[in-house]
């Protein structure tokens, strides 16, 4: 039952009303540097990557993949999509 306990507790606070937490998957190599960045930003990690996800978001990037042999996904190039209005 511990393990249970500590798993349940290692999830963030949300920021507030209408916020929700998104687990992101990574290695540890990527998120070393994530961190080396957002220190570099003077950003928390956290901060880093939200910030970096609303840029994309704002801009409207598509990340293209390929499949690599072991069938997961890989992301390849990213473009902008600029909606016409």
């Amino acid at each position: 039952m511990p393990l249970l306990y500590a798993s349940l507790r290692m999830s963030t606070n949300k920021l507030g009303d209408g916020t929700v937490n998104v687990g992101v998957n990574m290695t540890l190599e990527m998120r070393a540097k994530l961190r080396r960045l957002a220190k570099g930003s003077g950003m928390s990690l956290s901060k880093y990557c939200r910030s970096v996800l609303e840029n994309a978001a704002g801009r409207n990037v598509i990340l293209e993949q390929r499949v690599i042999e072991s069938g997961a996904p890989e992301p390849v190039s990213t473009q902008s999509k600029r909606s016409a209005a």
